[in-house]
């Protein structure tokens, strides 16, 4: 016979500190929606939330017998929402991690 210990009070416990946990990230993911930068164009500065991120990918050309051909990802770009310049985010590696809170998410393909 098989005993198994009665662990509901645990289990509502651990429900209850997931549901914190994703209410608290929910609170991070906010307070980062929030990040600003400056337009290196106009000097505006301007939030994430309100600024189109744009995914650039470039193309790579087929060689020798078995190398198809394939897009490569590129630099994170975004067009300023006030002047509409486009800026390149290379040198902002912080920016680009936060692409998923940016107003929206856009792939570019240039060959």
């Amino acid at each position: 016979m098989v005993t198994i210990p009665d662990t509901h009070k645990i289990d509502r416990k651990i429900s209850n500190l997931m549901a914190s946990i994703a209410t608290e990230q929910a609170k991070k993911e906010n307070i980062l929606r929030e990040t600003t930068y400056e337009c290196a164009a106009c000097g505006q500065t301007n939030a994430i939330k309100d600024t189109v991120f744009i995914q650039t990918h470039w193309y790579v050309s087929p060689h020798g017998c078995t190398g198809g051909d394939y897009w490569k990802q590129g630099e994170g770009q975004c067009d300023c929402p006030k002047c509409g310049a486009r800026l390149r985010l290379y040198n902002a590696p912080q920016l680009t991690n936060l692409k998923r809170l940016f107003k929206e998410v856009k792939e570019e393909h240039k060959r």
